[in-house]
């Protein structure tokens, strides 16, 4: 078969014939890419009402951009009718694949889900299908059933950070195989792996994955909540379940495993007032910081700790505020140093907060300045340095987020929920190690880390 239609498109051969016409493998010959070629019959061109039809199907498909919708490239007259140039699809239809063999539940759910994310969008697109069975969906090559395990995809900001990057590496790592267990899956990490906040390394990441059609479940860890809304939306709006750890992306999340910051800084004043009253510290003059205090969790802490001190401690000031806070960054060094510099510039401050990681660095600088006894600090997450701040009665607390327990939460609610629909519920909790828990802490932190 060598016909060209419209001068361009090589017919090669023929691969289905509907109501309305004739469906053609073929090859566009300048591009050289290979297309279908839809024709409709040139018994129903002869009605008006079918041409119309068929010219407003190839209108209303071309309007239609999604990785599960065939896409239009063009419309041309041949001879006495008309033809659609659609996207060439290899497979076969869903018909034929379950006329070949049982599907699997796994293959249910990778197919269902992909054929609800396609009608959703074009639903939003205000068009109706109408005509949805089996015959009329095609499954690609590379999805048709091999056993091939759910596409479950995470995206966690705090990977880039040494150590507590590390911590969450293990917790998603131990946990894949229980997830899989429940559900197989392939788990696809596209963490950004620069060193900070990049928030648009973490967008990018998520934002190609979630193009190619290939995620079935979705988990991040947003480094910047607001900028994880519109990419958090999109995701749940192909039909794709969204969870989050850590902090929420203030969008229409599935469900998440994190806490309120505000009532995060809150608990940590209360922790340090409990603290005064226990050891008889008479503290005034307070500071909070942090690796990045312009993110919104960390403002929420900063304020958070401000109101909860000013409430708890009578008499107590701060010598910045969460909008004029110490950005430490996350170099060791660079902490460090800009903790020296803050201590000399400012001999009266008695506590700093620091509302992530970071503290132990603060510990150091406050020996150093041979300010120990004097300064005081709390901080988040844990470390040995951290540890080793509390047994010299440096640091306060370290308020433990459980990281690798947050890294693991979204391969579990993913297969949780593919499975069997089920949401898992938010069991993340704060919990402050303290002189008296803090050798316990180290060993539960030394087995994670093994």
């Amino acid at each position: 078969m060598s016909e060209l239609i419209a001068g361009k498109y090589e017919l090669l051969d023929e691969i289905g014939k509907g109501g309305m016409g004739t469906v053609y493998r073929a090859r566009h010959l300048s591009l050289d890419r290979i297309v279908a070629i839809k024709i409709l019959s040139e018994e129903l061109a002869a009605a008006e009402e079918f041409r119309e039809r068929f010219q407003h199907e190839a209108t209303i498909l071309a309007q239609l951009v999604h990785p599960n919708i065939v896409a239009v490239y063009d419309i041309e007259r041949v001879n006495n009718t008309y033809c659609i140039i659609m996207e060439y699809v290899e497979g076969k239809s869903l018909q034929k694949l379950i006329d070949e063999r049982a599907l699997k539940e796994r293959d249910v759910l990778l197919i269902g889900a992909q054929i609800a994310r396609a009608l959703h969008y074009a639903h939003q697109h205000g068009v109706i299908h109408r005509d949805v069975k089996p015959d009329n969906i095609l499954v690609t090559a590379e999805k048709i059933a091999k056993g091939e395990p759910i596409n479950y995809v995470i995206s966690y900001g705090s990977k880039s950070i040494p150590l507590f990057g590390q911590q969450y590496g293990i917790g998603y790592a131990d946990t894949l195989p229980v997830a899989n267990s429940i559900l197989p899956m392939n788990g696809a990490d596209v963490s950004p792996s620069t060193p900070g906040q990049d928030v648009q390394a973490q967008l990018a990441g998520i934002e190609a994955l979630l193009n190619t059609g290939q995620i079935d479940c979705l988990s991040i860890q947003p480094l910047d909540d607001v900028s994880m809304t519109d990419i958090t939306n999109k995701a749940m709006s192909q039909g794709i379940p969204v969870f989050t750890v850590g902090v929420t992306s203030n969008a229409n999340e599935f469900a998440n495993f994190t806490q309120v910051s505000y009532d995060e800084g809150k608990q940590a004043a209360q922790i340090v007032a409990d603290w005064m009253k226990e050891n008889g510290k008479d503290l005034k003059v307070f500071a909070v910081s942090g690796g990045d205090p312009s993110a919104s969790w960390a403002q929420g802490r900063m304020k958070g700790f401000i109101d909860g001190i000013t409430a708890l401690v009578p008499g107590s000031s701060f010598v910045n505020s969460a909008s004029d806070a110490i950005v430490t960054s996350y170099d060791p060094a660079k902490t460090y140093d800009t903790y020296k510099a803050f201590l000399t510039g400012n001999p009266d401050v008695q506590f700093i907060e620091n509302v992530d990681i970071g503290a132990e660095h603060l510990d150091r600088a406050i020996t150093d300045s041979g300010r120990k006894g004097e300064v005081f600090s709390i901080g988040w997450n844990l470390s040995e340095g951290q540890f080793q701040g509390i047994e010299d009665d440096i640091q306060v607390a370290a308020l433990d987020q459980a990281w690798s327990q947050q890294a693991g939460y979204g391969a579990l609610a993913c297969a949780t929920y593919l499975k069997d629909g089920l949401v898992m519920p938010n069991t993340q909790e704060l919990v402050p190690v303290t002189k008296a828990n803090v050798a316990e802490a180290r060993k539960e932190l030394d087995a994670i880390m093994k």
